[in-house]
């Protein structure tokens, strides 16, 4: 029935809030590993708290903002976002049709949504009468507004193609459904603003280039930023297709590439990170550490192919 269906709704939401926290903490873990600073030091219970600490503390960041008119903005746009989909709900059919306008509808509004921020965001760069910081805020707030977007294309695919070949989801009507869509792109929205924050614009700023990856990099290039987010949304979407195609159940080619090319991929991110800032005295731990690589890479390709 209905109700059941937005409570599952409702798990898998806060399942993907869980997922989020983790993920963002460890990233900011092996990113002080990569610059040659301790990670935390924490032991027993508390290490597997640390995660959801880290979590807690981004949550807390997130909803700090330099204007308090910007998040009464973003409230209302969400607001609206909500209602308006709820009305067009009385006014569609059911089935596969209706189901796929209205997640497009709600990706399309998500994305005014996100721009609404941007454009809210920006006069709080130019305010430092600083032309550098002007054009920092506006590149990097950019870059944020087109991995968003990329994200609100990848998570809405995998919900439409899941939901089409669902036969429960079939069953809600055209307002659950859009109700379901919006709540999906709204905790979508949340959840990229949460990440976000572990690296804010404004503390962008004031940050010096330094050693990422084995690359000198400059934060404040928002090109570089938009390659290294761009890993992990082709990761996440590799997975993403390989839940669909699982949810298919006969979808064998999908499953197979995206396994093979997500395999390839972290090979090749695996042999980044473990090459960061070796010196000369350690080129014999780093040959070693490429021919483990290259040697697992292989044998992974060799059993796929």
């Amino acid at each position: 029935n209905t109700t059941s269906l937005l409570v599952l709704l409702l798990v898998e939401v806060v399942v993907l809030l869980a997922i989020s926290v983790v993920l963002s903490s460890y990233e900011r873990r092996v990113m002080s590993l990569l610059h040659n600073r301790d990670a935390p030091v924490v032991y027993l219970v508390s290490g597997l708290a640390q995660p959801v600490a880290d979590g807690g503390k981004l949550v807390m960041k997130s909803t700090v903002s330099t204007s308090t008119t910007t998040r009464r903005v973003l409230t209302s746009i969400l607001g609206v976002l909500f209602g308006s989909t709820l009305l067009m709900g009385n006014c569609m059919q059911y089935g596969y049709t209706s189901y796929w306008c209205s997640t497009a509808g709600s990706m399309v509004l998500g994305v005014v949504a996100t721009t609404a921020h941007v454009l809210c965001e920006t006069p709080v760069g130019l305010l430092t009468h600083s032309r550098y910081a002007a054009l920092a805020t506006t590149r990097i707030l950019t870059c944020m507004l087109v991995v968003d977007v990329l994200w609100y294309s990848v998570l809405t695919t995998y919900g439409v193609t899941t939901s089409l070949h669902s036969t429960s989801l079939l069953l809600m009507g055209s307002v659950c459904s859009l109700a379901a869509s919006t709540t999906t792109i709204t905790v979508l929205y949340l959840v990229v603003v949460m990440l976000e924050t572990s690296c804010h614009p404004y503390d962008v700023l004031e940050a010096e280039p330094e050693v990422v990856s084995g690359y000198y990099v400059d934060y404040g290039g928002y090109v570089f930023m938009l390659v290294y987010l761009a890993e992990g949304v082709l990761l996440t979407m590799l997975l993403l297709l390989w839940c669909s195609c699982i949810a298919l159940a006969g979808a064998t080619m999908p499953l197979h590439t995206a396994c093979v090319v997500w395999c390839i991929t972290s090979c090749v991110l695996l042999v980044r990170y473990s090459t960061t800032r070796y010196r000369i005295t350690d080129a014999t731990l780093l040959c070693s550490s490429i021919c483990i690589h290259v040697v697992w890479c292989s044998s992974v390709v060799w059993c796929f192919f």
